[in-house]
């Protein structure tokens, strides 16, 4: 019996970003001068091989871009170039549900500082359902679109899916943590973890530890490699090799985290350990024993700030609203093809008072 064929890949469908640039590759094919009318939606989905809901979006994406202006009596006429976009009207935040719910205050002074360099006067929330994030980030994407108004995207700290979605859709964007290798044309601010490691590490050393142990969740995040890149240059700064790091993954779950504890402290008595919750950390303390015990940290490779705990904390060394403010300047416009990539610094927090 012959062997079958494979299945061809499924073709990528396009992104809105690269339909509106087929569109403006047609107007300069055609020579288009401003004043001229440009295509109706059927037109365009026939020319770009789409549906004309998707063709639809193109073209508004292209209004949103000030490339052209459409009207029902008039239909789209190409403006002159070059034409400036409006400026935000109000920003949109594009927030994990149980990052929501567990820093509602922290997304509101974000806001304070974004709206008092830009100049906005409203913000919304949209609290993304981990069963279906892809669909509500279409639902916010299609009514910006459609909006009269100007409206950024702020997208904090999201899956691979919904950077890809906002980041294609080529509206005013830009992303609160680390960008996915493939998502190049993402603006971002995420936390640098030098400095706040290297106080970690410094007073660890100081408390005779000379192995550190980094709990992680199972499914890592480009945060998560980003910040384990950093502990382990911080370590080789100490003259530590890569054996001094014991990185772990497993589910939050207690009694796993306290089997993991005990089993590398068999083997390793003198080790510091890094995990990224309150929860994980309460669970390595209680597998610890009852005389001077290793230090625990506590680091959000989110870069958000830390919730009330006894334990050692990395956070960032910016408040709320300066963050903010570092994020408003990513909303101003760069040259053709240059994405921004901003970073915050971070420090160790140790019972309420920073170590310096």
């Amino acid at each position: 019996m012959p062997a079958r064929a494979p299945k061809p890949a499924p073709a990528t469908r396009p992104t809105l970003v690269e339909l509106a640039e087929r569109l403006k590759e047609d107007i300069r094919k055609r020579k288009l001068r401003p004043g001229e009318a440009y295509l109706n939606a059927a037109d365009a989905a026939r020319l770009l091989g789409v549906g004309t809901a998707i063709a639809n979006r193109a073209l508004q994406l292209l209004q949103k871009q000030a490339i052209l202006q459409r009207s029902q009596r008039r239909g789209a006429i190409l403006l002159p170039r070059p034409f400036r976009p409006s400026p935000l009207g109000d920003i949109c935040f594009l927030v994990e549900k149980d990052l929501s719910q567990s820093h509602p205050s922290f997304i509101k002074k974000l806001s304070t500082g974004l709206k008092a360099k830009l100049g906005i006067s409203s913000f919304n929330v949209v609290a993304l359902d981990p069963d279906a994030p892809a669909r509500m980030v279409d639902r916010v994407i299609t009514a910006t679109l459609a909006s009269s108004s100007s409206t950024g995207l702020v997208v904090v700290s999201a899956s691979l899916e919904t950077q890809r979605q906002v980041a294609g859709s080529g509206l005013p964007a830009l992303l609160l943590g680390t960008p996915a290798p493939s998502v190049s044309h993402l603006p971002s601010l995420e936390p640098d973890w030098e400095e706040g490691l290297n106080q970690m590490v410094s007073h660890a050393l100081r408390r005779n530890c000379r192995h550190f142990a980094t709990f992680s969740p199972e499914i890592f995040r480009p945060e998560d490699h980003r910040f384990l890149d950093a502990l382990g240059r911080v370590l080789e700064s100490h003259s530590l090799s890569p054996e001094h790091l014991l990185p772990r993954s497993f589910p939050s779950d207690a009694d796993i985290c306290r089997e993991a504890v005990r089993q590398i402290l068999r083997t390793h008595p003198r080790t510091a350990f890094l995990c990224h919750s309150p929860l994980v950390a309460d669970a390595i303390a209680g597998a610890l024993p009852g005389q001077i015990a290793p230090p625990i940290c506590i680091v959000d490779p989110r870069g958000l700030p830390p919730l009330p705990s006894p334990h050692l904390q990395v956070e960032p060394a910016l408040s709320p609203p300066e963050i903010g403010e570092q994020l408003a300047h990513l909303f101003t416009p760069l040259p053709r093809k240059a994405t921004a990539r901003l970073t915050f610094p971070t420090r160790l927090l140790d019972g309420g008072l920073y170590c310096l």
